[in-house]
């Protein structure tokens, strides 16, 4: 009985970067994630609500919400690649930029990552794509 409601716990509660998984590391996660189009690999990392924006359109969601509205963003821009090109940090955050580029768009668009740090786990709690500006 215990066992099986030790399983059931760990199955239920959502997963998020442990203490021991640096903010680099969740980032480089994150980054390959964005690369594959691998949603479950962004929201795995998510904190129980995250701030998705995708073209100006966005608020807080939960992460079976973000979860929809990430796979619909990725099943209409296809990456062909991703890399961070600027981080910044604070004790308890941290804040990537990127260059998305797609088969579906002439231009690239820019993402944006910020994470935070909360009882020694570090969660995704901000997702952002805009159009690129000339």
């Amino acid at each position: 009985m215990l066992l099986s409601l030790s399983v059931l716990l760990l199955v239920a509660i959502p997963s998020v970067a442990t203490a021991q998984d640096s903010a680099e590391q969740l980032m480089d996660r994150i980054e390959l994630a964005v690369r594959d189009a691998d949603v479950d690999g962004i929201i795995s990392a998510a904190a129980g609500r995250i701030d998705v924006s995708i073209f100006g359109e966005g608020k807080n969601y939960s992460r079976a919400q973000a979860e929809f509205v990430l796979s619909e963003f990725f099943g209409s821009h296809n990456p062909t690649s991703f890399r961070f090109t600027a981080t910044s940090k604070t004790t308890n955050g941290r804040f990537a930029e990127g260059l998305f580029y797609s088969a579906e768009s002439r231009r690239p668009f820019r993402v944006y990552v910020r994470l935070q740090r909360r009882s020694g786990n570090w969660e995704v709690r901000e997702f952002v794509v805009e159009q690129r500006r000339r």
